[in-house]
């Protein structure tokens, strides 16, 4: 029986040399007859194959190979004593009971830093995770949050019992910029005006690109008109600021619409098909700002029967 312990300790402590060395030697499968200690069965693949890769998986191969070393060494021991080689009364009595203490505290210890490596990777991966999420969301040029990220800012907003306000900005001669220098020029405008919108806004306000010239801002907490009017003239004013670059200036103008939810709608396309009206009313009529009306957040009436 030591002789076939002795056996199964030396193979495993083989092949955990083998996956400290790092040879990338693929172990062969194990002889069905072969008896398994359970930190070996804990390596092995379900169908008993047991390789490298699973002994790596199992934690830092050092501390399996010391904690089989220090079994290997008592068997050794408790062999010699057996075959009258050595006189040790202490080894015979205690050294397999020593050994496997040893070995199963050391294979804790590698157990233990494979979990915190398990851990570690898990808590990786999870950041990972949430930086594609937070690209998804995102804008590339400006960093605002793009159309994906004002649907998710405005989901907890939405259908709750507050009251708050969504202005949709619609950039004026902001073609010619495009046209005279190039889309050089066009970005540099756009990421300009992102800044100075988020300079404008708080913390918890959301600044959004739609796409092209389009960029709405999500209020949260805002209900007087008079002061949604009044930082509607401070964004269109903040956003006219000529823009200067290596010798050459541009200016760029916008209008501004606004919606109130939930008097101008409860969902976000009612919200933003309520402001696009307003906004357009402001375009026509010169205005920086203007608020939306009754009528614009209604479903269009019917075509009369021809």
């Amino acid at each position: 029986m030591a002789w076939r312990r002795l056996g199964t300790l030396l193979l495993g402590w083989m092949l955990a040399l083998s996956a400290w060395a790092g040879d990338g030697v693929l172990v062969q499968r194990l002889p069905s007859g072969l008896p398994l200690t359970g930190q070996v069965k804990m390596l092995a693949d379900p169908d008993g194959t047991l390789t490298l890769d699973a002994v790596r998986a199992a934690g830092p191969a050092r501390w399996y190979l010391a904690g089989q070393g220090a079994l290997f060494v008592m068997v050794i021991a408790l062999v010699l004593v057996n075959q009258g080689v050595l006189h040790a009364p202490f080894v015979l009595a205690n050294g397999l009971q020593i050994g496997i203490v040893a070995e199963l505290v050391v294979f804790a210890i590698a157990l233990s830093r494979r979990i915190r490596a398990l851990q570690e990777e898990q808590a990786v991966l999870g950041r990972r995770a949430a930086d594609l999420a937070e690209a998804a969301a995102t804008d590339p040029l400006t960093g605002l949050a793009n159309r994906s990220g004002l649907a998710r800012a405005a989901q907890p907003l939405l259908g709750g019992d507050g009251e708050h306000a969504l202005m949709l900005l619609d950039l004026d001669r902001f073609k010619p910029v495009n046209d005279r220098h190039g889309h050089e020029w066009g970005d540099r405008v756009l990421q300009t005006v992102a800044r100075r919108l988020q300079q404008q806004v708080r913390e918890t306000d959301t600044v959004a690109r739609l796409g092209g010239d389009e960029f709405v801002i999500l209020l949260r907490d805002q209900r007087d008109a008079q002061l949604l009017l009044s930082l509607g003239e401070r964004l269109a004013l903040a956003v006219a600021e000529p823009i200067r670059n290596q010798g050459v200036e541009v200016a760029v103008g916008g209008s501004i619409g606004i919606a109130r939810y939930p008097r101008d709608g409860r969902q976000l396309a009612d919200l933003l098909r309520s402001a696009d009206r307003a906004m357009y009313r402001a375009k026509r009529s010169d205005r920086r700002a203007a608020l939306a009306e009754p009528a614009d957040g209604a479903s269009p009436a019917p075509a009369a029967a021809a």
